[in-house]
Formats: structure tokens, C-alpha cells, sequence
């Protein structure tokens, strides 16, 4: 492994699924998530989700991901992940707000 590898920040790309969306509103616990997986470029966040490679979607389920730059280090997080939802008719995803009111979040959504 590289020595620049070990200090270069990784982007986790993770699936937030709608049932649990909903309840995010009253319990920002309640989440469900998968961490469909991470790359070491921006550039390939967008070429994955532009294209909607590995069609994150599946179906209605994950309509939203969350992106989160992740440097190297115990508890880190991205404190202003960017967030993307599912657009059907174009098939791709689109760059939102956080879709949720209550943004508490104490520990990262891809790792955790």
C-alpha cells in the first residue's frame, strides 16, 4: 500500500431506504442504510451515479444515497455529506438537500 493511500479521504456511498425514511422525521435513529460501497475519486462518485451504475435505486427501495468524503482516522464522518435522490424518468440521481428535517447525525452513514 501507498503512503499517500493512508492519507487520502475515501467517498462512501450509501443507500438510505424510504420506509425508514419517513420515520426519520420523528426518530432520527431509525434509518435504515447500506453502504453499497466507496471509491478514492469525487469524479468516480459522479460517473457511478450519473450513469446510476449498479442501479442503486432497486427498484423504489433505496430512493435516496448519501455521499460522504471520509478521511482516514478513528470516528471520523463527513459533517456535510451531500445527498441524492432517485430520478426515475431520467435514470439518474439528483444532487437534493438532506430530505430529512431532523439532520441529527453523531456518527457517519456509510461507516459507522
Amino acid at each position: 500500500m501507498k503512503k499517500e493511500s493512508l492519507t487520502n479521504p475515501i467517498y462512501t456511498i450509501t443507500s438510505v431506504a424510504k420506509e425508514d425514511a419517513d420515520d426519520m422525521l420523528k426518530n432520527p435513529h431509525t434509518l435504515k442504510t447500506r453502504c453499497v460501497g466507496f471509491v478514492y475519486a469525487e469524479s468516480d462518485v459522479n460517473r457511478i451515479l450519473k450513469n446510476n451504475i449498479g442501479s442503486l435505486n432497486e427498484a423504489g427501495y433505496w430512493p435516496y444515497i448519501v455521499v460522504e468524503k471520509i478521511s482516514p482516522g478513528l470516528y471520523q464522518y463527513d459533517k456535510k455529506p451531500d445527498w441524492y435522490e432517485y430520478s426515475k424518468c431520467q435514470n439518474t440521481w439528483k444532487k437534493i438537500q438532506c430530505p430529512f428535517k431532523n439532520k441529527y447525525q453523531s456518527v457517519g452513514y456509510g461507516m459507522g
